[in-house]
């Protein structure tokens, strides 16, 4: 018999005052864009473009650590020098660990609309 586990998922906040509607919207923000830089990611892995690679995991670096997310910075810091040393397994996983971050990082304004509902 298989016995199935759940394992309990864990928001991660970001460190800044969320409750300021600047910050809450620079999150979001922020957030939005790195969505769309996983996936870019994704493709540039795909194509081994390690230069394109680095420079969005050097982009995620700085970013993150801007947003509140320091959880980001050495998955990141990891991953571009990984680009830069074209060690494309290497990428490959530090890739799936910061895309699974990225799923629980919890974004303020979502939280908003969800409580307003």
């Amino acid at each position: 018999m298989i016995v199935k586990r759940h394992v309990a998922v864990v928001p991660i906040l970001s460190t800044h005052p969320v409750e300021l509607p600047n910050f809450a919207e620079l999150i979001s923000d922020f957030l939005e864009e790195l969505a769309g830089r996983i996936d870019q990611m994704q493709a540039a892995l795909l194509n081994a473009d390690c230069d394109s690679l680095r420079e969005h995991a050097y982009w995620q670096k700085d970013a993150g650590g801007s947003a509140g997310f320091g959880c980001l910075t050495v998955p990141s810091y990891q991953l571009e020098q990984a680009s830069v040393d074209r060690q494309l397994p290497t990428v490959s996983s530090l890739l799936a660990e910061i895309e699974e971050l990225s799923h629980r990082l919890e974004d303020p304004l979502a939280c908003e609309q969800l409580s307003k509902s």
